[in-house]
């Protein structure tokens, strides 16, 4: 009799505790979105302009020496700095994660960087990349829409828009700048993993963008199109999409907005409406279940 009222306790607890964890999680989640929002503010203040969706030659005209993506550029305002200094090859003046040999000791692409991982995602791997030995994972990406320079279709023109927050059309508490994504992330059909330090197709830390497919046919990736929303719960070694937004979280996908807030995006946004979250200058009000 004892046991089985043990058990039925044990029963009614379970649901309590996982509840209580998904919770601790969700809100460790918001914290470390929060802090890469403060860091993009951060750097704008210093360089009063946001960073580039990738720097580099080629890339862009601001930042030519600093050869990454978004997350890069945020290491120094995330307490990263010593890491960042790391990734200076005196060799040819460049700044980027993967130049093997240098002074530090270490191969900074190796390096997991606290800031950038989310206790939810499955694929975290402890920070650790799958698909590619040595790498270290992120589980955020930039918003290709707000830091590359797009047409009003959402294609992308160029790797920097060089924009500042105050030039979002659209209003700052209406605008995603970051999201979760997938650490590692395999669907049959393509296997990659979320790498903070390299913008490569399919391995970079970005979503709704034109321009980061291995094809470079990214139509499917931007606009309303369903192919271009979040994906609510994916399996990440069997159904997950390397070039979209994924989230975990039973109670919706985590962003981060232009203003600096943390929200949660419920699992049921359209597609419609998370498009318009993240073109900065579609120009239109936002749906009522924006709100929600």
């Amino acid at each position: 009799m004892v046991i089985a009222i043990i058990a039925v306790l044990v029963g009614l607890l379970l649901p309590a505790v996982q509840k209580v964890r998904e919770a601790a999680a969700l809100m460790s989640c918001r914290n470390q979105l929060k802090q890469i929002g403060l860091a993009a503010h951060n750097f704008e203040t210093a360089h009063n302009r946001l960073p580039p969706l990738v720097g580099g030659p080629g890339f862009s005209t601001a930042f030519p020496a600093v050869e990454g993506p978004t997350l890069v550029f945020l290491l120094p305002y995330l307490e990263q700095d010593a890491l960042y200094r790391s990734m200076a090859d005196a060799r040819n003046g460049l700044t980027y994660a993967w130049w093997e040999g240098n002074p530090s000791g270490s191969n900074p692409y190796g390096a997991v960087v606290p800031a950038f991982l989310c206790p939810t995602d499955p694929s975290a791997n402890g920070g650790r990349s799958l698909y590619l030995d040595g790498w270290s994972v992120a589980c955020y990406a930039a918003n290709g829409q707000v830091f590359a320079d797009t047409d009003e279709a959402g294609y992308q023109l160029f790797w920097d828009a060089g924009r500042r927050v105050t030039d979002i059309p659209d209003g700052a508490s209406n605008t995603i700048l970051f999201a979760e994504k997938y650490a590692n992330c395999a669907n049959g059909q393509a296997e990659a993993s979320n790498l903070w330090g390299t913008y490569w197709a399919p391995l970079a830390p970005i979503f709704m963008s034109s321009a980061t497919t291995v094809t470079g046919l990214g139509d499917g990736y931007i606009g309303k199109n369903e192919t271009a929303r979040f994906q609510y719960r994916p399996d990440p070694l069997t159904e997950c999409d390397p070039y979209r937004a994924a989230t975990a979280h039973s109670a919706g996908i985590v962003v981060g907005l232009a203003d600096g807030s943390v929200r949660v995006c419920a699992a049921g946004l359209s597609a419609g409406t998370w498009w318009l979250a993240c073109n900065p200058k579609d120009g239109q009000a936002m749906p009522g279940e924006w709100a929600n």
